[in-house]
């Protein structure tokens, strides 16, 4: 589940397809090397996690706090044709994990059906609907 070095070109394939059908990031300019270089980075980091399945995405990143103790832990992407339940348990496993009182954010980008799909997903798991993303409660 964790994405290794050896499956960056899949993750990288996946998250553009993500990218192709937000509503918002879809018209947008890539620059391959630079999301090359960045899974890469992502992958490698101890405060970042990368997870994939071959069918799922979910990218994060733990960073401290700039207003208080403890980290900021959000996602940049998460995106399923299908079987993303266990990446998001993943994730919340992971962001569980670092010690002190920290902020996990769990964020969709997709409306429409796929949207009021991860809301109610998001709500099943006890997250709460903060602004535009969902908060661990």
């Amino acid at each position: 589940m964790y994405a290794s070095i050896a499956q960056l070109e899949e993750v990288l394939a996946l998250c553009h397809k993500a990218q192709q059908l937000s509503d918002t990031h879809g018209g947008m300019p890539v620059n391959v090397e630079k999301a090359r270089e960045s899974l890469r980075f992502f992958i490698c980091d101890p405060h970042s996690l990368v997870l994939y399945n071959g069918t799922a995405v979910l990218i994060a990143q733990a960073a401290p706090s700039w207003c208080r103790d403890g980290y900021m832990i959000v996602n940049h992407l998460v995106y399923a044709d299908k079987n993303g339940l266990p990446l998001i348990r993943e994730y919340l496993r992971w962001a569980k994990g670092f010690p002190g009182h920290n902020d996990i954010f769990l964020g969709t980008s997709y409306g429409g059906e796929k949207g009021e799909r991860a809301e109610t997903l998001f709500s099943k798991l006890g997250l709460k609907r903060v602004g535009a993303q969902h908060k661990v409660i």
